[in-house]
């Protein structure tokens, strides 16, 4: 994709939709270059509120309890003896990487449904396919208090991939012999229907809308120009496209930092992660590339829903090319972090990034070491709340401070973290191993609830009264 570079890659695997939902707006490739860890067929009792907890080290991916420059003491709670009653989990919503939410209420999660939720991360999204398998029901879902806002049926069994920013429309697809059928919903009943010859897969949405109409003027897609691989995960060729929702015409996208040139170009490579800015209208995937001229590194694709697509190149330092990585927003969506598993983080700003009159490529503005952990190499989830970022990888959590890109805190618990989000007072919500808990930045265990049976792994955590 257009940068300073010739090509960009991504790939979907078989976590392409999950990823396309837990965003909305899902851009490409959301795989990994390792696998999640399989959820275990038992699940653990919920971890001991600890009043004092002992000095531990992450069995598995830690080698060290004071690596960090904070000088934090690893901690981790553990499972023997009676369980307390906990101070229930802020009522969330949990996505699982298979397209499938959880809603806890009280600390009690709802028996999953097929779905996504909006961007606005006020609205569910689920869908029902009917006995017969005739038709699909749509319903809207206010995720406060659970009342059904909107509910519209249509013809077929379809998955909904992505939503527009504002949760008026969902794209939905059904795949048909050769190609693809993309449906388009609104509230009040199905807006667009069109077969194609093709294998498309929904990014997002335009966000310019059909003059006195809720329909976007485009849907962002992803085209396949591989077959479906033999092998699980293998990567596939593609380019970008844009759907106009007028004419069900196929086009493509413009280059972001130059509005007069169009991007018409085939990319490979392993998608990682991304994250949506709803303020900017921005995308960002992590990748890793796979054509000869990127030499297995990696970049981060930025797809503008104005219609532009770029290219930001990574410091070498993340060593991106063989670690996991990860992606996140912060200060009110002004910067991006990227992250590695080494411990090495970038820091852009998004106004570099958009504004034409930047000179030269966006770079990043620092690159720092924020912690070292020789032999944890687990992919790492991220999150950010005010001042703050919250890195959860294998067992550890750690809490940063987005100015100084320093670590403040270190805890170890017991669990193979999958999902995080930070609370405001700066609590941690963490998901893995079956369970999500709630762990203060002095390691206390303030609320945890178990998920429900075949759940899994998380991808997303959506904390309702975080705002």
């Amino acid at each position: 994709m257009i940068g300073n570079r010739t090509h960009a890659g991504g790939v979907w695997t078989n976590m392409h939709r999950s990823l396309a939902i837990l965003t909305v707006l899902s851009l490409a490739a959301c795989g990994a270059d390792a696998a999640p860890s399989t959820a275990p067929s038992t699940v653990p009792a919920p971890s001991t509120l600890p009043a004092a907890v002992e000095s531990v080290t992450d069995p598995v991916t830690d080698t060290s309890t004071a690596s960090d420059a904070s000088g934090s003491t690893a901690v981790a709670a553990t499972n023997e003896g009676p369980q307390p009653l906990l101070q229930p989990l802020a009522d969330m919503a949990a996505v699982s990487t298979d397209g499938r939410v959880t809603v806890a209420r009280g600390g009690v999660f709802s028996e999953p449904v097929n779905g996504l939720v909006a961007a606005d991360g006020d609205t569910l999204l689920s869908t029902r396919v009917s006995a017969d398998q005739s038709t699909t029901t749509i319903t809207w879902t206010t995720l406060a208090d659970g009342a059904v806002e909107n509910e519209t049926e249509v013809h077929g069994v379809l998955t909904a991939i992505a939503t527009d920013p504002t949760a008026k429309v969902v794209a939905l697809t059904a795949p048909v012999l050769g190609g693809t059928e993309i449906v388009i919903t609104g509230r009040d009943g199905e807006l667009f229907r069109r077969m194609y010859d093709t294998e498309l897969l929904p990014e997002g949405f335009s966000d310019v809308y059909v003059d006195g109409s809720d329909m976007p003027i485009g849907l962002f897609v992803i085209e396949y120009l591989d077959p479906l691989p033999t092998t699980e995960g293998a990567p596939r060729r593609y380019r970008v496209r844009v759907l106009d929702t007028t004419s069900g015409q196929l086009g493509l996208p413009q280059n972001l930092r130059n509005k007069a040139e169009l991007v018409d170009e085939e990319m490979l490579g392993f998608g990682r992660t991304h994250v949506l800015s709803p303020t900017n209208g921005l995308l960002f995937t992590l990748y890793r590339g796979l054509d000869e001229d990127e030499a297995g590194y990696a970049f981060v694709h930025t797809l503008g829903f104005f219609n532009g697509v770029w290219c930001l190149d990574l410091p070498i330092d993340l060593d991106l090319g063989a670690l996991s990585g990860s992606v996140v927003l912060g200060d009110n969506e002004r910067k991006l972090y990227v992250v590695s598993a080494n411990g090495y983080m970038a820091e852009f700003v998004v106004d570099d990034i958009v504004n034409l009159d930047t000179p030269g490529d966006p770079e990043p503005r620092r690159t720092e070491s924020v912690w070292r952990a020789p032999g944890n190499t687990a992919g790492p989830a991220l999150a950010s709340s005010g001042a703050g970022l919250l890195v959860g990888q294998g067992g550890n959590l750690r809490w940063v401070d987005a100015d100084s890109l320093t670590v403040t805190s270190t805890q170890t618990w017991d669990m193979s973290i999958e999902a995080v989000s930070l609370l405001p007072d700066g609590t941690a919500v963490a998901a893995g191993t079956r369970r999500v808990s709630a762990i203060t930045p002095n390691g206390d265990l303030v609320g945890e609830a178990t998920l429900p049976d075949d759940f899994g792994p998380v991808a997303r955590i959506v904390v309702l009264d975080a705002k």
